[in-house]
């Protein structure tokens, strides 16, 4: 090790880099066995995030030690590489999106969007409230809760080839309010 880190950082950066092509590899083989017996992608890639994760793969390593280079044990990492996906897919959306399009959508994406938003969040903020909770807690968690993730119902839509249709497209109007 240098007195500067860098070789720890450069040990480091390398053991990230494996964990994520672990992650590519094992998702290669589960998500088309997951397709193939018809199983959702979104489900067959939280799958191998569980199945890969200390807490699964890395108790099965006390027993069988050479399952011990799979496990991923660089959260904080992955996290950044989830990060720079949602970044990505942002990205794709925006290069569907045109101003005509948006402006098309406007009622649906401010008025249906903010709506569906302050609905979920006042029902599940009352709902804390009345089983015990602060106000603030309850309010914090009922703005957390009212929020989709658009990856998960994008391409849930997409599979079921429905994305183009008034559902895909007020779905989407919804999930575009609430990432602004």
């Amino acid at each position: 090790m240098m007195p500067d880190g860098s070789a720890s950082m450069e040990a480091g950066s390398i053991s990230h880099y494996k964990e994520f092509l672990i992650i590519l590899g094992v998702s290669g083989l589960v998500v088309p066995l997951f397709l193939r017996i018809g199983i959702n992608a979104v489900l067959a890639y939280l799958m191998v995030g569980i199945l890969l994760s200390a807490d699964v793969l890395g108790q099965l390593a006390r027993i069988f030690s050479p399952l011990e280079a799979l496990v991923i044990h660089h959260r904080e990492s992955i996290a950044q590489m989830g990060e720079l996906g949602v970044v990505f897919l942002l990205f794709l959306i925006g290069l569907e999106l045109s101003f005509e399009r948006l402006n098309t959508m406007r009622r649906l994406v401010f008025g249906l969007g903010g709506l569906q938003v302050i609905i979920t969040l006042a029902a599940i903020a009352a709902i804390l409230f009345a089983i015990g909770f602060d106000s603030a807690t309850a309010l914090v968690a009922g703005a957390a809760l009212s929020l989709s993730s658009t990856a998960i119902v994008v391409q849930l839509l997409s599979d079921a080839k429905r994305l183009g249709s008034q559902t895909g497209r007020t779905s989407f109007a919804i999930l575009l309010f609430q990432d602004l």
